[in-house]
Formats: C-alpha cells, sequence, structure tokens
C-alpha cells in the first residue's frame, strides 16, 4: 500500500472514529472481484494479518 493511500485512509476514515487505528496492510494487486483470490498465496497472508490484531 502506497504512502499516499494510507494517508487517504488515515484522513478518510481511522481519524473519524477514536477507538480505531491501523494495525497493518498487505497489498493484493489484481484482486478485484469474486473470488479471484482463491489459490492466491496473499489469502494465507490475509487470514495470519487478521490473527495478529
Amino acid at each position: 500500500m502506497g504512502r499516499k493511500t494510507i494517508n487517504e485512509l488515515r484522513m478518510g476514515w481511522i481519524e473519524c472514529y477514536e477507538k480505531s487505528s491501523l494495525k497493518g496492510h498487505l497489498f493484493c494487486g489484481g484482486v478485484g472481484g469474486p473470488k479471484e483470490i482463491e489459490g492466491n498465496n496473499k489469502l494465507q497472508e490475509a487470514y495470519e494479518l487478521g490473527k495478529q490484531v
């Protein structure tokens, strides 16, 4: 995730809710539709990232 994207997320969402914070990020380029993630190793990375939250 680029610096601009993270800043936009921070300004547009995170700062609106006082209890929210960005815990991590994972770039999954080329995944935009239903079931496109199937068979992609990013799915496991996302799962592991979610377990850390």
